[in-house]
């Protein structure tokens, strides 16, 4: 233990307070040390205001209405979009919009409702029930001079991002100075707004700290292997939609869907990372090139359901995580896709989807592609 040592950075564009669109960035170097695998935390202070960042204007409990947030990504949902890179290698993950959204669908193919009550995912605001995240962001009222007033509450989050997903400790010597690099959320994607009478909300984050934790390099050149994600959107409006999709990725192991109805992207009274459901009669994957042929088509709803739950890996099932398919196929953790039997080299060609289903409407289409990268 003595070798481990821990390190805390602030953002390198220091500031006191962040706002909704403001852009983060942390640096991490420790000279002939590792980075420990799966190590690097985020925490901060969230602070919630009617309509402007002025005193006094904080939410507070008595306040009517409802307040809350996506009870599956949790404090993740201030983060619109993350990347990271390295000095040697140059980026090598860039989730460039709803990063929230994926840990949401990460969260949903990874547990049931009732293991939010878990520790380390209450420390990230992750709850069972979306009503209790409104606890975290609203003060006691102060009832007059001297009344007693309650504290903000911190968050401490792990980032989904590919080194807090990898197999090995990270030698600096092989990476040079890492940065890790976020766009906070817009208020209203972040908040959802139903209190009686408050326009707008605007939230504040403080006492941002990056933490990770290092051992001495032990001069063993171990590959490193990550999962990374690389998100794709598109937006359909028919019961019979084709979508054609260049995917740079050449290690892919598998595609998470999910959706949303167009006209609540963005409204402060919605929730924009729910994974609001389709009724989806058939979906079939193509994808053709040199080396790989893939075409098969899945027309069977619970065949739909579990090939989703599989997407993120082909051991995934209900007896790994104890997850209901009923609970995957509500209205709030829809989720289709599929597991591609392997690595595929989706950069070669475009991948196509065919989607039949109820859609009339705008809706978007998120599309998550599991990759591994070797570093």
């Amino acid at each position: 233990m003595n070798n481990i040592r821990f390190h805390e950075v602030q953002p390198t564009n220091s500031k006191s307070v962040f706002q909704g669109d403001d852009l983060v960035d942390f640096e991490l170097d420790a000279v002939n040390r590792k980075l420990v695998k799966n190590s690097v935390e985020i925490t901060g202070t969230i602070a919630v205001y009617k309509n402007s960042v002025t005193a006094g204007n904080r939410v507070v409990k008595g306040d009517a209405g409802n307040l809350y947030i996506d009870k599956n990504s949790g404090a993740h949902g201030m983060i619109e979009s993350c990347s990271v890179s390295t000095l040697n290698q140059g980026s090598i993950e860039n989730i460039g919009f709803g990063y929230s959204r994926m840990v949401s669908m990460l969260s949903v193919l990874q547990n049931e409702n009732q293991d939010l009550n878990d520790m380390e995912n209450v420390m990230e605001w992750r709850l069972p029930d979306a009503d209790l995240t409104g606890n975290y962001l609203r003060q006691e009222d102060t009832n007059g001079a001297g009344a007693n007033k309650q504290g903000d509450t911190d968050f401490s989050i792990k980032p989904r991002i590919l080194i807090n997903r990898c197999d090995n400790n990270i030698s600096f010597s092989k990476t040079g100075k890492m940065r890790v690099s976020m766009t906070l959320a817009q208020d209203e994607k972040f908040l959802v707004n139903q209190l009686t009478g408050i326009g707008s909300l605007v939230y504040t984050v403080s006492n941002l700290r990056l933490r990770y934790r290092t051992v001495p390099e032990d001069n063993i050149d171990t590959q490193v292997l990550l999962q990374k994600i690389t998100p794709l959107k598109t937006t359909i409006n028919s019961n019979l939609a084709s979508m054609s999709l260049n995917v740079p990725s050449k290690a892919c192991t598998g595609c998470s869907i999910s959706f949303q109805d167009t006209a609540n992207e963005g409204q402060q009274n919605k929730n924009n990372q729910q994974l609001e459901k389709v009724n989806v009669n058939s979906i079939q994957f193509f994808f053709n090139s040199a080396n790989t042929y893939l075409n098969y088509k899945l027309d069977n709803t619970s065949e739909i359901i579990m090939r989703g739950l599989k997407s993120l890996s082909p051991t995934n099932d209900e007896a790994m995580y104890q997850i209901n398919s009923t609970d995957l196929a509500n209205d709030e953790n829809y989720i289709v896709g599929t597991d591609l039997d392997g690595f595929i080299d989706l950069s070669e060609n475009s991948f196509e989807i065919e989607l039949q289903s109820d859609i009339s409407t705008n809706v978007n289409v998120y599309l998550m592609f599991h990759s591994l990268l070797k570093l």
